[in-house]
């Protein structure tokens, strides 16, 4: 199911509180009962709840629809309340935790943000002798075969070009234009020097869970490319890709 945030919100409202009798009546309250026994489900508590029609039971007598990575339409009937949220993380415990204890007031021990947090690239030097062009002399073209389970596509680089705060990439869908400003993300992307010849670049995409890491090694008048996700189904990490300098 693809849907906005706010769209899974009014979804959490409808089986929270039926105003318009939509839900056949007692079927809201019978899909989010305990109807499945999960308490074997190991050392994530709110995965051994019990599990509905498709809606797993949670702590605090909440209940949950997920989806992968972090996606939650969460209901607190007892607070009168619904959550929905969107993430990119593997640890979706972690961001169930944080809503117990930051909403809800629960002393578990505090979760750590790290790896749920959205880190901007930073930099202590700048090297604008690699500021250009470089060119793929075979890019990639992407097949159905290559799609990744979680339906993220490889990258089909044809040229990137580097310049001050800017990456631009040519690939098989058009010219993306990234505002890499390091320390900060910026329409979706953030970048800077990691390295001596080495810069790095982010892009969240604001149509699912991935945000993609580019790690650029250069080597003369050439430039190694190593893409990687934060999450999937499979590998995170992609063959990298070579281009020489334009020109």
């Amino acid at each position: 199911m693809a849907a906005r945030t706010a769209e899974i919100a009014r979804f959490g409202q409808l089986l929270l509180r039926d105003e318009r009798g939509i839900l056949p009546d007692g079927w809201a309250a019978q899909a989010t009962a305990r109807q499945v026994e999960n308490a074997y489900a190991g050392e994530t508590p709110d995965w051994q709840q019990g599990y509905g029609f498709q809606l797993w039971r949670c702590r605090h007598n909440a209940y949950r629809g997920d989806g992968a990575f972090g996606q939650f339409c969460i209901v607190m009937p007892e607070q009168d309340t619904v959550l929905a949220l969107n993430a990119g993380t593997a640890d979706m415990q972690a961001v169930l935790d944080l809503v117990w204890e930051h909403l809800l007031g629960d002393d578990l021990e505090a979760t750590a943000l790290d790896g749920l947090a959205l880190e901007a690239v930073g930099q202590d030097h700048e090297e604008p002798e690699r500021h250009g062009t470089y060119v793929v002399d075979r890019p990639r073209v992407s097949r159905a075969e290559d799609w990744r389970p979680s339906h993220e596509r490889p990258p089909t680089i044809r040229a990137i070009t580097f310049a001050h705060g800017r990456v631009t990439i040519e690939d098989e869908t058009g010219t993306h234009e990234h505002d890499c400003r390091s320390g900060e993300w910026r329409a979706g992307s953030t970048g800077g020097w990691s390295g001596p010849g080495e810069y790095t670049f982010k892009v969240a995409y604001t149509d699912g869970p991935f945000v993609r890491t580019y790690r650029c090694r250069f080597n003369g008048a050439s430039v190694r490319i190593d893409a990687s996700d934060n999450v999937s189904f499979g590998p995170t990490g992609y063959a990298p890709v070579l281009a020489t300098r334009a020109g």
